[in-house]
């Protein structure tokens, strides 16, 4: 499964940490699916608050969500733990 989303930057972190898993994404997900960060587009665009005048650094993250057991269905049963 694809999870496609837009996020912006914690406080304090630098244009090299967009690379990591977002924590909301890990609290949300890593019980059911292994995550895979596959894609970030890390770009400026205008603030959706029109008070907001100076543009703001978002990224843009594609995420592949495997289900966690699923290689049995991909005859790898033998890496699963039990």
């Amino acid at each position: 499964m694809f999870l496609l989303t837009t996020e912006e930057p914690e406080a304090g972190e630098t244009q090299d940490q967009p690379f990591a898993i977002a924590d909301e994404i890990t609290h949300l997900y890593t019980l059911a699916f292994d995550i895979d960060l596959r894609h970030v587009e890390s770009v400026f665009e205008a603030d959706p608050d029109p008070a907001i005048k100076r543009p703001v650094r978002v990224e843009h993250k594609v995420y592949v969500l495997t289900p966690k057991g699923s290689a049995s269905l991909t005859g790898n049963a033998d890496i699963l733990t039990p």
